[in-house]
């Protein structure tokens, strides 16, 4: 081949070369926290799948859990319906127990309930997630039990800017939504509030479900410290057709085994925090939540219903120390997680009677 003949072909490798270098560094940074602080660069390596602010905007899913199904690794098992209600999350397939396995977070605070029932997806709009962090691998170290397949970390927005939104939408099955956000800053304060709601018949009978939920956060920023407090509250319901064997399946896919059983959920949470930059390598962040939930089964092919009430106090501190280690970077990261719950149930029976002439 001809020299030049060889230089020509190499320019438009060249000059595609040159437009992805310059696009790459026009990429807003990434930022994470696998450490548990929120950083540009990871200290700590690891496999880290980032679902960002645009990803979610431009996703068709309209929840969390078919949000998270789009994700290489991560399976999303939906008992009924396709709102993702009672949906669980597996990350590195430990099946039936992944709720066990996967540890769902909100900015580092864990969702998954002491006594191991489903997560409280609808607590969450979409509007207010700034990213979601997948970690996959053991992640005990820093994170506690349940995180021995990988956290999903779910970041909200803190974000100051003053903006305000509203959409809506429609779908098969008579499928409706309509999210809505809010959000104002200036120099001392700021705050955002976003709503969602969401309802669909849906394709068996009795596999209606609804949802709505409204959170937020207040914050207040000084020279070296933050104090905040999010806030979140919810409500959901839905049909429980049940189970169908596979040959009333293939004659009617459609049928409800419990075609007047229902279930409802709503609850709150609460967290204030606060975060202080003590010197120049001390770095102290704390958060205290509280979460509530109630829930009411209502079991009529059974004849009896059934309430739960749920309450979960934690208290979550830690401090970041970059002390260095002779002429290498280096940091440690202390810190405590405590949890406590108590569940409250109670059940009670119909009569049923029978009779014939």
């Amino acid at each position: 081949m001809h020299p030049r003949t060889k230089s020509l072909a190499l320019l438009p490798a060249l000059a595609l070369t040159a437009a992805m270098a310059q696009a790459e560094s026009q990429l807003d940074p990434i930022v994470v926290t696998a450490t548990r602080f929120a950083e540009q660069a990871p200290a700590v390596p690891g496999n880290v799948t980032i679902i960002s602010r645009d990803d979610i905007r431009t996703s068709p899913a309209r929840n969390i859990p078919d949000l998270l199904k789009n994700s290489a690794g991560v399976m999303v098992s939906p008992l009924y319906g396709s709102m993702g209600i009672d949906a669980a999350v597996d990350l590195r397939g430990f099946g039936d127990t992944a709720g066990n396995n996967t540890l769902i977070l909100i900015d580092g605070q864990r969702m998954n309930p002491l006594d191991m029932s489903g997560i409280d997806w609808s607590i969450i709009p979409l509007a207010s997630i700034e990213r979601i962090e997948i970690m996959r691998g053991a992640g005990s170290v820093l994170y506690g039990d349940r995180a021995t397949g990988g956290v999903i970390n779910i970041v909200t927005d803190k974000s100051a800017r003053t903006a305000a939104a509203a959409s809506v939408g429609v779908g098969s099955f008579n499928s409706r939504q309509a999210d809505g956000e809010l959000s104002w800053g200036g120099n001392a304060g700021y705050g955002n509030l976003k709503a969602h709601y969401g309802a669909t018949d849906g394709w068996r009978k009795n596999n209606q479900a609804d949802q709505a939920s409204l959170a937020g956060r207040l914050g207040w920023a000084f020279s070296r410290a933050e104090i905040f407090t999010d806030f979140a509250v919810f409500n959901e319901s839905t049909g429980t057709p049940g189970s169908i064997a596979e040959n009333t399946y293939r004659t009617d896919p459609k049928q409800a085994r419990t075609p007047f059983d229902t279930q409802r959920k709503d609850g709150y949470r609460l967290r204030p925090g606060v975060s202080v930059q003590l010197s120049e390598a001390l770095r102290l962040e704390a958060e205290v939540a509280l979460d509530h939930a109630e829930q009411h089964f209502d079991s009529v092919s059974f004849g009896s219903t059934s309430d739960r009430q749920r309450n979960m106090v934690s208290v979550t501190p830690r401090i970041r120390w970059a002390h260095g280690l002779g002429s290498l970077k280096s940091e440690s990261v202390l810190g405590a997680d405590y949890y406590s719950g108590d569940e409250i149930g109670r059940a009670s029976c119909r009569e049923r009677v029978f009779s014939s002439v």
